[in-house]
């Protein structure tokens, strides 16, 4: 319900109602956030491709407190390089700014997918930009990213975005182990 007060050279207020249905998700809050805070992000191995300084130094930041191990690239070009010239799963997950000199983040992610090297569609790699909108967050995913976070990030974002990757990685490997090499 939206109401409205309005007098003329004085003002108006606007006020909003919304009812909304409380969804159940099985687990309370509290718990899924506690597994989150108790998950050691200590050994994974992130690249963080983001040309801004200042970004880049903040992302940084955020992820060596979380334990995490953080290499970085200035541009897409250098991302791709990073890739391809390190081992199959080197990178437990790839942070893609999108607007970069020399290739942007949709074209690096795109040859990173294209590169034919093994085991390439196990490396997540997620967007990092201010472009949120649900275009954007299409667009992302046609190049061949896995998720989008928008800036400015948080800290809880990243712990988030890790927790979900980590946990996906650990069942592909269980799943490789025992089944017929394929991840999920």
């Amino acid at each position: 319900r939206i109401d409205v007060e309005s007098e003329y050279g004085k003002g108006s207020c606007f006020t909003i109602t919304l009812y909304l249905a409380r969804q159940d998700t099985g687990r309370a809050p509290e718990q899924k956030a506690e597994a989150i805070e108790g998950q050691d992000f200590r050994g994974m191995r992130i690249l963080l491709v983001e040309d801004n300084a200042l970004n880049q130094q903040i992302a940084e930041e955020m992820l060596t407190m979380l334990g995490v191990t953080v290499e970085l690239a200035e541009d897409g070009q250098k991302a791709v390089d990073a890739v391809l010239t390190h081992p199959p799963l080197y990178y437990d997950l790839v942070f893609m700014d999108i607007q970069m000199p020399l290739l942007n983040g949709y074209q690096a992610a795109e040859r990173i997918r294209k590169s034919g090297k093994e085991r390439i569609a196990e490396l997540p790699i997620i967007a990092m930009t201010a472009d949120a909108f649900t275009e954007d967050i299409r667009q992302a995913k046609l190049a061949g990213m896995n998720d989008h976070l928008a800036k400015p990030i948080t800290i809880g974002q990243l712990k988030h975005t890790l927790s979900h990757w980590a946990g996906k990685k650990e069942r592909n490997s269980r799943y490789l182990q025992a089944g017929d090499g394929q991840p999920l």
